[in-house]
């Protein structure tokens, strides 16, 4: 139980800090509270994922199914 509460407060943060990133802080706290939600955080993590590729790939890294490629970095 423990360590499920400190999987989802850790998922809260990351989608925080990603999408004040890729976003703004408002929409980050407000992606972090839809964690919450069961099936909206998975809608929460493909919208902050796309938004976060699509940044990657605006300045010129290369964006695979793994994730970035490190020699575009």
């Amino acid at each position: 139980m423990v360590l499920a509460l400190g999987v989802a407060v850790f998922a809260m943060i990351a989608v925080f800090l990603l999408a004040k990133e890729v976003i703004n802080a408002v929409a980050g706290v407000f992606c972090a509270i839809l964690m919450i939600v069961p099936c909206i955080s998975l809608l929460v993590l493909l919208v902050v994922n796309q938004r976060a590729t699509s940044r990657l790939q605006d300045n010129g890294v290369r964006v695979g199914f793994l994730g970035a490629d490190p020699n575009s970095i």
